[in-house]
């Protein structure tokens, strides 16, 4: 685990947040994102990771399936699995709130750490085995959700170490570069204009969870964890600028209380948004939600002050319906119509109302039958 970042070591007049890096957050990040059961995870990791580390055996495919039912359960959202194993460092003290989350019963589990034991146990045995260097550990649960989820962590922790020993070190590089990045004037004139287009103080202090991924063009973060944290994959970018464009786009989404997220949903209530839908889970609420979002960033407006150039949205789109990404081409056509709707906004220094997000919609029902990712 490394923590970088604090209010020491920023310049003068930039917020505080740090960067984490955690093995359990990593650990479940890559697990969660293998099961694919949502369509956040991204398959190209998935890809290059298992090319790296071998085919999937038998019985991490049975835990992979067993942890999708696990996770369609338990979504993102306030009782998002993941939350505990992201955003506390002590693994004790994380088990004991997943089986918090998974209304744990009286028995009991035991469980120091992951290391040592439980690869390969059936739920059942889980559910007993004792591990750990520092001796057995008893929490409060006994409930086979936690002791299948127990084991589905445990039978990939070989897979995992092996991109752990390679990707820790690259890691911690990461968060030394990002600080840089992330402390000087044009970030905290950007952290400004989000303030005042929110109607809301930036995340104050805000931790970036640092986790593993792959693709030098690629970067990518969540803002699903709760209040003062977010994620950040952006390992192997080769564009640091866009990693911190992604950073504030996600610090953006813990602002949407108390104007936008309201605003927002209901707006998406009375158009019944999420009942425009994909069969993976994509749908016309998170469509739009995102498109406003990511006019301000990234490659929306906030660009310009970051010193970057706002993407030409209308050219990139067709290039990613070619390729077959029907839920990128919708959301880059999307994000650009109503990037100039945001822009004036931002502009004029006024805070997003529900005159904009009229209009917002008003253009995604012009464009509608374009967007093919979502289902007629």
């Amino acid at each position: 685990m490394a923590q970088l970042g604090n209010a020491e070591s920023l310049k003068p007049g930039i917020p505080h947040w740090r960067f984490h890096i955690g093995r359990l957050a990593n650990h479940f990040h890559m697990v969660n994102n293998l099961a694919e059961w949502h369509f956040a995870c991204r398959r190209s990791y998935n890809t290059q990771w298992i090319a790296e580390t071998g085919e999937l055996t038998p019985a991490e495919r049975d835990a992979l399936a067993m942890f999708k039912d696990l996770a369609l359960r338990y979504p993102y959202g306030d009782r998002w699995l993941g939350r505990p194993f992201i955003t506390i460092d002590d693994p004790e003290e994380a088990w004991r709130e997943a089986g918090r989350v998974l209304g744990a019963t009286d028995g009991t589990i035991t469980i120091a750490d992951l290391s040592g034991g439980v690869a390969d146990a059936p739920p059942d045995e889980a559910a007993d085995r004792k591990v750990g260097p520092s001796g057995p550990s008893a929490l409060a649960s006994g409930d086979a959700d936690l002791a299948s989820l127990l084991a589905t962590l445990g039978t990939f922790e070989p897979r995992f170490d092996r991109l752990w020993a390679v990707d820790e070190p690259r890691l911690r590089r990461l968060a030394l570069h990002l600080e840089d990045a992330v402390a000087t004037p044009r970030v905290a004139a950007a952290v400004v204009v989000l303030e005042r287009f929110l109607g809301t103080s930036f995340p104050h202090p805000l931790t970036i969870h640092l986790l593993l991924s792959r693709g030098v063009r690629f970067t990518a973060g969540g803002a699903n964890e709760g209040p003062g944290h977010i994620t950040l994959e952006a390992l192997e970018t080769e564009d640091l600028d866009m990693a911190v464009e992604t950073f504030l786009h996600e610090a953006s989404h813990l602002m949407e209380e108390p104007l936008f997220g309201p605003l927002f949903q209901q707006l998406s209530d009375h158009h019944e948004l999420t009942r425009i839908r994909s069969r993976d889970g994509w749908d016309a609420h998170h469509l739009l939600r995102e498109s406003i979002t990511g006019a301000l960033a990234p490659n929306g407006c906030l660009s310009r002050i970051l010193g970057r150039p706002v993407a030409d949205h209308a050219a990139v789109a067709p290039r990613l319906r070619m390729r077959g990404d029907a839920r990128g081409a919708d959301l880059w056509t999307l994000t650009g119509l109503v990037l100039p709707l945001v822009e004036e906004y931002v502009r004029d220094g006024r805070a997003v109302d529900a005159d904009l997000l009229d209009e917002a919609y008003s253009l995604f029902r012009t464009s509608f039958q374009e967007f093919a990712s979502l289902t007629r």
